[in-house]
């Protein structure tokens, strides 16, 4: 599974960027049109927010892992990333044990 980041032009150091699970998703024209109609399908989803999600879209990211409830509901899935919340050591892992077979 794959981490994905915008990339902004701002980087938190080298070393996060060179890790394999991170991928770096331009934020063009076309991302920006996802997040635009990702903010008119769910009104309480804006600016840096979708500009977010729309990346995970954009890459074909499976989960896309947030603290932010108040806007994004856990377990909803959009444009097939599965929205979550972080899950800790020893509690619920990301996909549920039917899923894994």
């Amino acid at each position: 599974m794959a981490r994905v980041r915008a990339n902004t032009g701002y980087a938190s150091g080298p070393s996060l960027l060179q890790e394999p699970y991170i991928t770096l998703v331009d934020v063009t024209r076309r991302v920006g049109l996802l997040a635009n109609d990702l903010t008119a399908d769910r009104p309480k989803i804006k600016g840096a927010d979708a500009g977010h999600l729309a990346c995970a879209c954009f890459a074909g990211a499976e989960v896309f892992v947030t603290r932010n409830f108040r806007d994004f509901s856990p377990g909803d899935v959009y444009k097939g990333v599965l929205l979550r919340t972080p899950f800790e050591f020893g509690g619920e892992g990301i996909f549920p044990e039917s899923a894994i077979g």
